[in-house]
Parts: C-alpha cells; sequence; structure tokens
C-alpha cells in the first residue's frame, strides 16, 4: 500500500537472509529495511501495527490454513494444491500433470 515497487526487493530480502532475520525481532527487522531502502516509516507503521490490518492478516492465514494451504510457494491448478519438492521438480510436475502434460524426464545418475 505505501511502496507496492519495493515489495518484491523486501520479498527477496527475507528469502535469502533467514538465518540472520531468525535471530533478530522481526520489528527490528521491518523497520531497519524500511528505513534503508527509503520507503516511509511512519506510514508503514501506521499499517504495521494496526489491529485492523493485522485480523485481517490472520484472517487471510486462515482461509488458506482452512483450505489446505500450509506453505509457500503454494499453487493452485484446476482445484489441486501443488507443494514444493526439491529444486521445484515436484511442483513442475504435479502441474504439468494437472493440466495433462508429460512429466519432466528424471535424470540418469552420472557414470
Amino acid at each position: 500500500k505505501v511502496a507496492p515497487d519495493k515489495y518484491w526487493a523486501y520479498v527477496d530480502y527475507v528469502f535469502k537472509n533467514q538465518e540472520e532475520i531468525g535471530k533478530r525481532k522481526i520489528d527490528d527487522v521491518v523497520k531497519d529495511w524500511m528505513e534503508d531502502h527509503d520507503v516511509d516509516w511512519a506510514a508503514i507503521a501506521k499499517i504495521y501495527n494496526s489491529k485492523t490490518e493485522r485480523q485481517a492478516l490472520l484472517d487471510q492465514v486462515s482461509r488458506a490454513f482452512a483450505v489446505g494451504i500450509a506453505a509457500t510457494p503454494t499453487f493452485v491448478v484446476n482445484g489441486q494444491i501443488m507443494g514444493f519438492g526439491p529444486d521445484g521438480t515436484f511442483t513442475l510436475d504435479a502441474i504439468k500433470s494437472a493440466l495433462g502434460a508429460p512429466a519432466t524426464p528424471a535424470k540418469k545418475p552420472a557414470k
């Protein structure tokens, strides 16, 4: 809502820095990242600390769990939930199968 052009940079940061982030308070991580990337922290804090926004997020997560989505990434194709596997192969093959396409051929072990 405040800086949509920064969304993917933030997502990339979170996924690439799990170990570092896990050692810090998430409130500090969010605030520091926003300030370091010239995002208006006051505007973010208003949303971040909003009980209404927090409840909306919890409701959304609850709906996801209620329909069987428990992790990211998860894809739903033709009503089928697709999870994630090593190197994404499970997901790719499951999506191909749901769409009626052939699965990726298995890699042959090196000799």
